[in-house]
């Protein structure tokens, strides 16, 4: 009868130093801030209007914006492409004015590239979208309300340098079909702008 009490003895040491090992695993969390974006300058400070000698719009430089959206995941995310966003602005000072939306699509995606309606994103790194902002509406407005500087060149070209201006622009993204768009801070900056009325020859 002693084997079959020491195998006894033995299986209750081995289920007591189990049982002592049983720990419980950490509640499940679920991952946040799993996608960053952020909105930053890109274009020029000094933006120029540019008409002929009858008044004319021949161009108007567009306000230049990139937005950023990283991965913070330890993982890659990857899955059925939903690129959509918008981006709104206003101005500030001089005084308040709001500004067109403009919207951003798969054509503004700088990278991931989308490969048969699927994109992919590795861990630690971003999405870009160019966006610009137009800036016709806000020019026109600038022509009759702020303050400006006149110069006469030599060839009679006439250049008007108006006050500079504060703008602020946020932007709402989205990348994938199951993740919700995610959106920037809002970015403040300023702009200068100057006209030109060519002088006709």
């Amino acid at each position: 009868m002693k084997p079959i009490a020491s195998i006894t003895g033995l299986l209750l040491l081995v289920l007591s130093l189990l049982s002592g090992c049983k720990e419980p695993f950490p509640p499940y969390e679920e991952p946040t801030n799993i996608l960053v974006a952020t909105l930053a300058k890109t274009g020029a400070d000094t933006l120029y209007f540019i008409q002929d000698s009858t008044g004319a719009t021949i161009g108007v430089d567009r306000i230049g914006l990139t937005v950023s959206v990283r991965n913070n995941y330890t993982q890659l995310l990857q899955g059925a492409a939903q690129v959509t966003g918008r981006l709104n602005a206003i101005m500030t000072a001089p005084f308040p004015m709001v500004l067109p939306t403009t919207s951003l699509g798969q054509s503004d995606l700088i990278r991931p590239p989308v490969y048969q309606n699927a994109i992919a994103l590795p861990p630690g790194q971003s999405a870009e979208f160019r966006a610009t902002l137009s800036s016709y509406d806000l020019v026109l407005t600038l022509m009759s309300s702020v303050p400006h500087t006149d110069q006469i060149r030599a060839d009679s070209t006439k250049v008007i340098t108006y006050a500079p201006v504060t703008l602020q622009a946020q932007a709402e993204v989205r990348l994938f079909e199951l993740v919700q768009p995610v959106k920037t801070e809002v970015l403040t900056f300023t702009q200068v702008y100057v006209q030109i009325i060519l002088h006709k020859m």
